[in-house]
């Protein structure tokens, strides 16, 4: 059964980062504290079963936004800058006013999410963005030299675009806070002055323009970085889902014009909420929070039981919001006339699996629920395999709005027919978006199999590839044991996804060619087989 389309008026996508989907499930024991989020569930239309195109949030955003695979296009590094139109634009053509709020690092302007954006704010904690960019973007690159495997000058090339990237991003944010906290009453960083910040970032940035090689050279080394001090120095306070929902409101309440609302909520993937947002100040909040707390039976002196509980709080934080902006939209009589889209970029996992070779292809990481809710909708949903890439052009049908010829994603309906056979998502593993000394590793997934396929580091002189992870979901649900090679290698559903992995690597590095030297890159396999590289 097709979804009914309808003109909406408004449409608002809540975007829950990290969300754990199995709380949604009838036999949850979390259910219960997430009312709002299940109450969208039951009456909405629900996909149960979709995937991510990749993980984590810098790979999963080009494809809900363009319906294109990350590693299409020059990659994920580039965000959407050089993809086809997005979702935003085709709104905006379609005279919808367009509107944003961005709290995660990997989505800014930098990366073109800003794209057909009327009102773009980034409002994330700086301090998170300045550490991950020393740490990943600049330490990644630090140990490929070390390893001899990335020369200098190349390592020297590439994070001269990142750093020009890095202080666009980091200026547009700045500009953001200065013009939106006070407007709202929020303190983001206390103590902080905004202006003797703004000083230091733009005489780095003149630093930076004045002799590029040298800047980067000196954070390439670690030297010391009066900007860098300064940030690690700052008590943030990043903003979280209710000062995102209040500027959503203050918006939406113009009753006068067609909103399109992008809205990415962090609280979840921080799992910071209760820490630092002061439930105290809400009386109802506070007691919704610590019933949650008592309820639930955790040991507060385990680690991962404090994680866990962790991530429910803010979850739980996150679902309040939700259900207060809901309640606002129905006081004000907008709900009926609003398209309220709530879903996750991917999910979480534990941490002594993503040490494992599977990188961000374990399913309680990948899998994706996407909730399509309006009052007038009858509920409906769907176990049907799906992918991430078809999101884009389900919510155009829904809205009523041609789907644009580049999407390649299919629209979703209720009904199995339209379910797909097997759905692929791909990474480059760790660090940054670098093909040409990073192997691409591609994930297909049906409902029986899952075969992980990597290039080996051979792969550009011999086209090799390494040992493939193959998991049979049917008697291994959880993925602890892959198959044996015996067990699987005459298997008519591990030859078919096998041959979809390896025919979409190599499309992929058709594309992106291998740019080290032959004698390089031998010699890099040759330190690597005798131990040297560490």
């Amino acid at each position: 059964m097709a979804i009914e389309k309808e003109k909406f008026k408004n449409v608002v996508i809540l975007l829950l980062d990290a969300f754990n989907v199995d709380y949604l499930k009838s036999d949850s024991e979390q259910r219960q504290f997430i009312p709002n989020i299940a109450h969208l569930a039951d009456n909405g239309i629900w996909y149960k079963n979709v995937f991510v195109g990749g993980a984590p949030t810098q790979m999963a955003l080009p494809v809900l936004f363009t319906s294109s695979y990350p590693l299409d296009y020059g990659g994920y590094g580039e965000g959407i800058k050089y993809r086809p139109k997005s979702i935003t634009e085709i709104f905006k053509d379609n005279g919808y006013n367009t509107f944003s709020v961005m709290t995660a690092s990997g989505g800014g302007c930098c990366f073109g999410y800003d794209r057909g954006f009327d009102e773009y704010l980034e409002l994330f904690d700086l301090r998170s963005y300045v550490a991950y960019f020393i740490k990943y973007q600049y330490g990644f690159r630090k140990v490929l030299i070390d390893s001899g495997r990335l020369k200098k000058n190349k390592a020297v090339e590439s994070l001269q675009k990142l750093t020009n990237n890095f202080f666009v991003s980091l200026e547009k944010t700045l500009d953001n806070y200065e013009a939106y906290w006070s407007k709202f009453g929020y303190d983001v960083y206390n103590p902080c002055n905004i202006d003797f910040l703004k000083k230091i970032v733009s005489k780095e940035v003149d630093k930076f323009h004045g002799n590029q090689i040298n800047y980067v050279l000196s954070l390439l080394e670690g030297k010391k970085n009066i900007l860098f001090d300064y940030f690690a120095s700052l008590k943030a306070h990043p903003i979280n889902s209710k000062q995102a929902i209040d500027i959503l409101l203050k918006k939406i309440m113009n009753k006068d014009e067609k909103i399109f609302a992008y809205m990415h909520l962090l609280d979840i993937h921080d799992s910071k909420t209760f820490d630092y947002y002061g439930a105290s100040s809400n009386q109802d909040l506070k007691n919704i929070l610590f019933n949650t707390w008592d309820q639930v039976n955790l040991s507060l002196t385990d680690h991962e039981d404090n994680d866990k509980i962790n991530d429910l709080i803010t979850t739980v934080y996150v679902d309040y919001q939700i259900g207060r902006l809901i309640r606002a939209l129905e006081e004000n009589g907008v709900l009926d006339d609003t398209l309220l889209v709530v879903l996750n970029d991917h999910g979480k996992v534990d941490q002594s699996r993503l040490e494992r070779s599977n990188i961000g292809f374990w399913d309680e990481l990948a899998r994706m629920n996407i909730i399509f809710y309006n009052t007038k909708y009858n509920a409906k949903e769907s176990n049907s395999l799906f992918s991430a890439i078809d999101f884009p052009p389900t919510l155009l049908d829904i809205v009523g709005i041609k789907e644009e010829s580049t999407f390649q994603g299919k629209i979703m309906s209720c009904n199995d027919k339209s379910a797909s056979d097997y759905v692929l998502y791909e990474s480059l593993g760790k660090g940054t978006c670098d093909f040409s000394v990073k192997p691409i590793l591609v994930c297909v997934r049906s409902e029986k199999m899952k075969v992980i396929c990597r290039e080996s580091d051979w792969y550009w002189l011999l086209g090799m590839y390494s040992k493939p992870k193959v998991y049979d979901l049917i008697n291994d649900p959880s993925e602890k044991k892959p198959l044996r090679r015996r067990d699987f290698l005459r298997s008519d559903e591990y030859g078919k996804l096998s041959h979809i992995a390896k025919t979409r690597c190599k499309q992929i590095r058709s594309k992106h060619k291998y740019k080290i030297s032959f004698m390089h890159m031998l010699w890099w396999n040759f330190k690597k087989l005798i131990g040297a590289d560490t």
